[in-house]
This record gives C-alpha cells, sequence and structure tokens, in this order.
C-alpha cells in the first residue's frame, strides 16, 4: 500500500472531522449533543465531538457533561467515517459499546457525513 492510500490514523481522522465540522454546518444541524470517543489501538486516545445546531468542533480529552461514550478500536473508528462499516452493525456486533443515551449515538452518521 502507498504512504498515499494510508489509511488515516484515528488523531489525522479526528483532525480531519473537526475541520469538516466547522467548515460544513450541515453536519450538526439540529443536533445539541456532545459525544466523548474513548479510542484504544495503535492510536488511542480520547475526543469529545460537540455539536450545537449548525456548529461543530473536535476538542482533544473528555468532557464530563457528554450524552454518551463511544468506546473503539481505532480500525472500527476510521472504518466508520468512511462510511466502510454501519454504525448500528458495528453496535449490534459488539466492535463499539455507548454509555449514556444510545438514541444520541444515532446522530453520528449525519456528524460523519453517512
Amino acid at each position: 500500500m502507498s504512504e498515499s492510500s494510508k489509511p488515516p490514523t484515528a488523531s489525522e481522522f479526528m483532525q480531519d472531522l473537526n475541520a469538516k465540522l466547522q467548515a460544513l454546518r450541515a453536519r450538526t444541524e439540529g443536533i445539541n449533543a456532545s459525544f466523548v470517543f474513548d479510542i484504544e489501538g495503535e492510536d488511542p486516545g480520547i475526543w469529545t465531538v460537540e455539536a450545537n445546531d449548525g456548529c461543530g468542533r473536535v476538542i482533544r480529552g473528555a468532557q464530563e457533561t457528554a450524552d454518551c461514550t463511544v468506546c473503539m478500536n481505532d480500525d472500527v473508528l476510521i472504518r466508520l467515517g468512511t462510511q466502510q462499516l454501519d454504525g448500528g452493525e458495528a453496535y449490534l456486533s459488539g466492535l463499539l459499546t455507548v454509555s449514556g443515551d444510545v438514541s444520541k449515538a444515532m446522530l453520528l452518521a449525519q456528524i460523519f457525513g453517512g
């Protein structure tokens, strides 16, 4: 696999998602929620995705008042973010877990651009 076709790391994906959320208001329109992503794997980390009806951002670290926390491996995050994996299928198959308001997690498809 060439360097240009190498999948992004979780950190790179979250940086790219931050840029997209700030540039594309439609990704967060109608959504008022925050999501903590607890990522394990080769590029582990914790990020918070905040959506405020047309304004969104990704920050490093956890926000204690988040609506839900999503835990997964970095590979699963990349596959979800690139629409190679459906979030519902990933949840049902145990590839990711959600704690807190599970109904809010369904909004992540819009935020990810799916």
